[in-house]
Order: structure tokens, then C-alpha cells, then sequence
């Protein structure tokens, strides 16, 4: 049986690397990505292997209109991770997101409820 696959977005590469050893820890894969459009573009490739789950920083993240609404066509289920500022976005409430996970938390503690949203 095939693991489940995750994909991680974040600009940030010790917390993506950190967040996909965690997952990989826990029996999962994972891929990560330093941007939204690195992610669209692997999506959008039809050899590619969609993931079950996409996991999205969202600090500091302003995508184009177009990026979001890829993200709302995909069908893959979308979490966010934000603090107050970045879950107020107009962009953000358009998104139909699984979940959105409020920071502070730690990455065990997202790994453990990315873990949770897939049983």
C-alpha cells in the first residue's frame, strides 16, 4: 500500500524540512515546496502523483489571483497554518480550506493534526 502523500509550502526551509521529517516519521510522505507556484506547477503536470493533502505556511504568502483560484479548482484538501494577521486575509477566507491550524503551535504538534486529518 502507497503512503499517503503530503505536500508542504513554506518559504521557510527549516520548518518545511523539519515538518516533512516529522511527517515522514510518523509513516507518511511528504514533499515540500518553497512556493505556491512551484506547487501549482508540479500540479498541474499530469505525471505527477497528486497529494492527499496540502499544507500551506501562510506568512508572509501573497499569491496571485490566479494561484488561488488553482487552489480552490484542485479538489485536494488544503490546510493553512496562520497566526490572526494572515487568517484575516481577504484571499485567505475565499480558499475553502480543511482546516486552518492557529499559530502558535509546535511542529509536532501540526504534524500530529495533519496525521490526524487523514484517518
Amino acid at each position: 500500500m502507497r503512503k499517503k502523500l503530503i505536500w508542504i509550502v513554506d518559504a521557510e526551509q527549516w520548518p518545511r524540512a523539519y515538518l516533512r521529517g516529522l511527517l515522514i516519521e510518523r509513516g507518511l510522505d511528504a514533499v515540500g515546496f518553497i512556493d505556491l507556484p512551484g506547487a501549482l506547477i508540479e500540479l498541474r503536470n499530469p505525471r505527477s502523483v497528486k497529494p492527499h493533502l496540502i499544507v500551506i505556511e501562510l506568512r508572509g504568502l501573497t499569491p496571485a489571483e490566479d494561484e488561488v483560484e488553482a487552489l480552490v479548482l484542485a479538489d485536494i484538501p488544503l490546510i493553512g497554518i496562520a497566526g490572526a494577521m494572515e487568517a484575516n486575509e481577504e484571499w485567505v477566507k475565499r480558499v475553502r480550506w480543511s482546516e486552518i491550524f492557529r499559530r502558535p503551535m509546535t511542529i509536532g504538534e501540526i504534524a500530529d493534526k495533519i496525521k490526524a486529518c487523514l484517518t
